[in-house]
């Protein structure tokens, strides 16, 4: 019975550092995209909308989408990063000086 729980339980163990390498690589991609659409927003800013929505395509494959508020005394910018099922957001708050606006 011994025998038979090591031989089942052995493929999985085996099985298992490879998927947890995978799952921290999606991540990563998903992060680095999400960190293009933070880039992309602040050099985009528009003075004239409130708010404004983007999605970052390359290569047929949306990287991100891109969420810029415009409130009191600054910017609030989220940027959703995706790669295959998983999703990485990055909410950041910016202020304006004066002399920017």
């Amino acid at each position: 019975m011994k025998r038979l729980t090591l031989i089942l339980i052995l493929p999985l163990l085996a099985f298992l550092p490879g998927q947890i390498q995978d799952e921290n690589e999606d991540i990563q991609i998903a992060f680095n995209g999400a960190m293009k659409g933070v880039y992309w927003a602040q050099e985009n800013v528009s003075s004239k909308r409130e708010v404004t929505f983007k999605d970052i395509v390359v290569n047929n494959k949306k990287i991100c989408t891109v969420k810029i508020y415009k409130q009191v005394g600054g910017l609030k910018i989220i940027s959703e990063g995706y790669e295959g099922s998983t999703k990485v957001e990055i909410t950041t708050y910016r202020s304006i000086l004066e002399k920017e606006k």
